[in-house]
């Protein structure tokens, strides 16, 4: 029959390395930490980033009402 050969096994692939995330990096906040957005939100750690959006998502200190929050 035809289609029936069988072929040799491929080699296993090795598994990819675990990206590293934000906040696993050092220097993580670009040196970003000592500015005030806003004049309130002190950031603290990039939490993520959307790439396809130019997106970064922090979190931060509300310096006014002194809680954190996301940004």
């Amino acid at each position: 029959m035809k289609g029936t050969e069988q072929r040799p096994a491929s080699p296993p692939r090795p598994s990819p390395e675990p990206r590293p995330t934000p906040a696993d990096q050092p220097d993580a906040t670009g040196g970003l930490t000592d500015a005030l957005l806003a004049g309130r939100y002190q950031l603290l750690e990039l939490v993520g980033a959307d790439t396809a959006v130019a997106a970064t998502f922090w979190r931060a200190m509300d310096t006014v009402l002194q809680r954190e929050v996301g940004v």
